[in-house]
């Protein structure tokens, strides 16, 4: 999800979704975070605030995600 044009709501955000699906895909199938930050950065995939993807990035999403999950 995004901010909306408002400043106020989320919308979907379909390059975001890509990203996550491609993180819990990944991490499902039993890559480590630090390769999936190198392959996310090698697809091109920016984080939701534009920058590259690291080790605690990708950690991050995967312990949100989790909590989400609970």
């Amino acid at each position: 999800y995004k901010l909306a044009e408002d400043g106020v709501g989320l919308v979907p955000d379909a390059n975001g979704q890509a990203a996550l699906t491609k993180i819990i895909e990944m991490h499902r199938a039993g890559y480590r975070v630090a390769a999936i930050a190198r392959q996310m950065k090698e697809d091109g995939y920016p984080t939701s605030c534009g920058g590259i993807w690291r080790s605690a990035t990708v950690a991050a999403v995967l312990k949100r995600q989790q909590k989400l999950a609970a």
